[in-house]
């Protein structure tokens, strides 16, 4: 979901942003960064994986997980682990978050899984399965992905 970024000669975080087709806001926000702060040349930051499998919700006043899992057809225990909150952790405005692509079911593991009952589960072959999740460790709390046909 994440990854480490080396700050190049010219980069900002605006300029990062645009390659990531991402706003500018979640960087600051993924590196406790003061908003307008410069980044220096050979510097680590976080920035999200661009993967298409999921996209960045950006939280408005009045929204909670329940409504936001239920608009983008995932399970609200599964929203609350994947952004690292428990089901009851406030979200307030501004907060971002992330959802999965609309081609996109996640499921995620828990300490008695197997590739076995993952594949039911998910109603998917275990060669699809292992395609789609190459980095599958069988640990607790691992997403796991499914695409939609």
């Amino acid at each position: 979901m994440y990854e480490i970024y080396t700050v190049q000669p010219g980069d900002t975080i605006n300029t990062i942003a645009q390659k990531l087709n991402i706003g500018p806001e979640l960087i600051y926000q993924l590196n406790d960064l003061p908003e307008g702060m410069n980044l220096s040349i050979g510097e680590n930051i976080v920035v999200p994986k661009n993967n298409n499998v999921f996209s960045y919700y950006t939280i408005k006043k009045g929204d909670n997980l329940y409504q936001i899992a239920k608009d983008y057809d995932i399970n609200y225990n599964v929203l609350a682990k994947i952004n690292g909150l428990k089901p009851n952790d406030y979200i307030y405005p501004g907060q971002i978050i992330i959802v999965p692509n609309r081609n996109i079911i996640m499921y995620v593991t828990d300490e008695e899984d197997t590739i076995e009952s993952i594949s039911q589960e998910l109603a998917i072959d275990i060669p699809t399965l292992l395609t789609d999740n190459p980095n599958i460790q069988l640990k607790a709390d691992q997403i796991i992905i499914k695409r939609k046909k």
